[in-house]
């Protein structure tokens, strides 16, 4: 678009639409001309939304189940022992050594 010098969608709208067709070809330019003009011909279309998007995970058995219980529990493990220590702090004095 620079090249023929047009910076804004406002500037492209003052262009002639022969200018934007000789630089951009026939078509181009004329759709150029009229988007910039707020002109669109396109019969608007029913577009059905998505009512609802899931996702699940399907776990193999029981014994599946278990072992991600057991591995998250080894995750918390040491993850609450460090929140533990952080609750039992003595406050700082606001001082740096």
């Amino acid at each position: 678009m620079e090249t023929c010098g047009v910076r804004t969608c406002g500037e492209l709208a003052r262009e002639s639409v022969a200018k934007l067709q000789r630089h951009f070809g026939e078509d181009k330019g004329l759709w150029l001309a009229a988007m910039a003009r707020g002109r669109d011909d396109d019969p608007v279309k029913d577009q059905s939304l998505v009512q609802s998007i899931g996702s699940g995970k399907k776990f193999e058995g029981p014994h599946t189940l278990k072992n991600l219980t057991v591995s998250l529990s080894e995750i918390h493990r040491p993850r609450q022992k460090g929140w533990d220590e952080m609750d039992h702090r003595s406050p700082r004095s606001g001082r740096r050594p």
